[in-house]
């Protein structure tokens, strides 16, 4: 049994069951197909009002009816006010058989939910025949005269559920949210809605230390904070109570709550909806954000991972690339707080998972954890709207952190070992880069007491979810040496990627942009990048294929404390016996690539790349003589702004013969220092590139040098301007040596 089908039932259970005129104070279900296997709808038919029986093919957990045939229901005319049946029918090979025996047992004013997949993997039960939609259960009601009350599909997946209510009565209307419930009968709390309901603490039994906080700076404040520098223009917050943080709201809001506190007084432009999330995004979200993005949101609402996951992917459906979101209770300070079952009065629940599983599903957005008093806030950027990945794998991620558990107070969620300080001054340059202040606004530098990083690197990436981690290795502090006391910023620019972006949660000091464009060429992508750099030295790496040899950060800093003005380049190198547009032709590929890179210890040692890889074609005549290129170039932000950047008028794929001229122009700088690192090197990966990676012949149908001439007037030809040499020959180094 699936999360979203027992959430399914559950809602039909509200809205049809729960708001019935029944005759009778016992009502008889039966639940077809309802075998307990990873949970079962007795939890939601399990009060004194039901006589539940489940009825199955086969004896199992929880089974009171064994089927002699699968077609017949021994079970007497009319004489079965709800029949349930979920994930059971595209197991029937003659499903419509078993729906008229369905019709003959209903009584004339019962109901029948059924749930069945309209999509999903093949599951053999012992056999899976179908998927359904709307139109399957519509035949259904007009083969055996029935009413179809209400018909829904989930699109969560993997099985997108189509849930459908069917009546003898043609009377019985659609759940009406608006409508006033008259109802004979008042249902007790069902054990479903006790594993899913907050729960009132009782201190009859309290636990030791079971209540402390933790925390310099209260939450409120750091919301305030977030609101003073974004500035948002509309406003969403799941979870009112008191409304403490929806006051601080100044634009126009929207706060969802199905019971807050009476004394919550809203201001004129703020507005109220006693609802769960899920109603206000199923009923009210069309009229209310229709032609609208939501700029900043706070989700402080049910204390258990499934409801804040849903509440997350249904903010993001309404979100812009700088919406943020913001978690609360995040961070549980024991473990009986970090529990699904309350027991103290200090109470997150399983909040705490959503982080995990939003590194792991998504790794594509930003996500920082504030140690904030009393539990933590998680801020959320980068958000995509079209991204579907959380939906589509909703059940699956719920089933996998649903087992997952606190066990002691030395977890990293409990001691906070991943938060950063609420002050911290990259964070709120990430605030500020979102709102679009610019940096040279005084006072809110002042305000935020900003340093910037000491050396930024914008890494260029399009469709490398192989490729990109290895050079985020080799780009991070524990890798480059004789920098531990620097401050190294790397900007992944992703140039419209059509496959999941892997960047590893350990590498800190990564920040992603995503462009809101596509464009062939990574010019662009570069640019956004240099602007949004933070350090006033920037390297560029327009291939996010190259991984780099250990000691390029090194002296690059050397190049700077020498010069004012330094251009520092690093040859290139390509993995493999050959350059690689010679080699594909002969079978090297990715696979036989990750061979070789196993044969060499290059994450302790990166020197090791060098034993295996050749000059790439730039590079050519080796370490002393002038290179057409720089797949690692390094300036001053002020003499990236002279040289205007990456000349976006290269159009053609992969940008052309761009980072060449890029090159060439750098070098011709005024009151420049020209140095190449010997040594020194950035390594490519094979992965499908535009030229790198492709024959000869075939780049040449590119046009790249005929654009060139174009836009320069002349042929491209190497800058042969002098240069100064920084670094040595590791003595690992045993090939590629003049």
């Amino acid at each position: 049994m699936h999360a979203s089908s027992l959430e399914n039932m559950q809602k039909a259970y509200e809205r049809y069951i729960k708001t019935f005129s029944w005759k009778k104070q016992t009502i008889d279900v039966i639940d077809i197909g309802g075998a307990n296997v990873n949970g079962s709808y007795a939890d939601i038919f399990s009060t004194a009002q039901f006589n539940y029986k489940a009825v199955d093919i086969y004896a199992g957990e929880g089974v009171d009816v064994v089927l002699e045939d699968p077609y017949v229901l021994p079970f007497k005319d009319n004489s079965i006010d709800i029949i349930i049946s979920g994930q059971a029918f595209e197991h029937v090979e003659y499903f419509w058989k078993l729906f008229s025996e369905f019709s003959r047992v209903l009584a004339y004013d019962g109901f029948i939910i059924l749930i069945a997949p309209s999509a999903g993997p093949i599951h053999k039960y012992p056999v899976d025949c179908y998927r359904f939609y709307p139109d399957a259960y519509a035949a259904l009601a007009k083969l055996t005269h029935l009413h179809l009350v209400d018909v829904w599909r989930d699109t969560r997946g993997p099985w997108d559920d189509l849930v459908g209510v069917f009546t003898k009565d043609p009377l019985v209307e659609k759940y009406n949210f608006n409508a006033q419930k008259n109802t004979t009968i008042v249902f007790d709390i069902n054990r479903y809605e006790k594993f899913t309901m907050p729960a009132f603490y009782n201190n009859e039994n309290a636990i030791e230390g079971a209540e402390k906080i933790k925390g310099d700076i209260n939450y409120i404040d750091v919301i305030q904070k977030i609101h003073d520098v974004l500035n948002p223009k509309f406003y969403l917050e799941i979870g009112v109570r008191f409304g403490r943080s929806l006051k601080i709201a100044k634009c126009d809001s929207i706060g969802i709550d199905p019971v807050p506190d009476v004394s919550v007084v809203l201001k004129e432009n703020h507005k109220l909806f006693k609802m769960t999330s899920d109603d206000f995004f199923e009923f009210c979200v069309d009229a209310e954000l229709k032609n609208r993005k939501i700029d900043l949101a706070f989700i402080d609402g049910m204390h258990l991972f499934e409801f804040v996951l849903r509440d997350f992917i249904n903010i993001e459906k309404y979100a812009s690339s700088n919406t943020v979101v913001i978690i609360d209770d995040v961070n549980p300070n024991h473990s009986i707080q970090a529990s699904r079952e309350r027991k103290s009065r200090v109470w997150t629940g399983d909040v705490w998972k959503i982080k995990k599983c939003l590194e792991k599903y998504r790794p594509d957005l930003n996500i920082v954890n504030l140690d904030t008093l009393p539990t933590g806030l998680l801020v959320i950027s980068n958000l995509k709207p079209n991204n579907k990945v959380l939906e589509q794998k909703y059940n699956p991620i719920v089933r996998e952190f649903t087992s997952l558990v606190v066990e002691s107070e030395n977890d990293s969620v409990i001691t906070r070992a991943d938060s950063i300080n609420p002050e911290d001054k990259f964070f709120w340059q990430a605030m500020l880069d979102i709102s679009n202040i610019k940096l040279h606004n005084v006072q809110i530098k002042n305000l935020l007491n900003f340093v910037p990083a000491d050396l930024s690197v914008i890494v260029i990436n399009y469709n490398m979810s192989r490729e990109l981690p290895k050079t985020l290795y080799t780009l991070q502090s524990s890798y480059q040496r004789d920098i531990k006391d620097k401050i190294i910023e790397i900007i992944v620019v992703d140039n419209g990627s059509t496959e999941p972006i892997e960047i590893p949660v350990e590498f800190t000091n990564v920040k992603l942009i995503l462009v809101d464009f596509k464009d062939v060429s990574p010019a662009k992508a570069i640019n956004i990048g240099i602007k949004k750099a933070t350090s006033n030295l920037i390297g560029v790496m327009i291939d996010g294929a190259r991984m780099a040899s250990p000691g390029i950060f090194k002296y690059v800093f050397e190049a700077s404390k020498i010069s004012k003005r330094p251009i520092v380049s690093t040859l290139g190198f390509h993995l493999g016996h050959d350059v690689q547009m010679k080699t594909v032709s002969h079978g090297y590929n990715q696979e036989f690539e990750d061979k070789l890179l196993d044969v060499v210890d290059w994450k302790n040692n990166g020197y090791e790349l060098f034993n295996i890889s050749v000059f790439a074609g730039s590079s050519a005549k080796g370490w002393f003589w002038s290179i057409a290129e720089s797949n690692a170039l390094f300036m001053t932000k002020e003499m990236w702004s002279e040289l205007d950047g990456y000349d976006e008028e290269f159009k053609t794929p992969g940008g052309g013969l761009v980072n060449l001229d890029t090159y060439a122009r750098a070098l011709e700088l005024p009151n420049s220092d020209f140095f190449t690192l010997l040594g020194e090197g950035t390594f490519h990966q094979v992965h499908g590139g535009i030229a790198t990676n492709s024959k000869q012949e075939d780049v040449q149908k590119l046009g790249f040098h005929s654009e060139y001439k174009n836009l320069r007037g002349k042929n491209f030809q190497i800058n042969s301007r002098q240069t100064q040499y920084l670094g040595s020959f590791h003595k690992t180094i045993v090939k590629n040596r003049p």
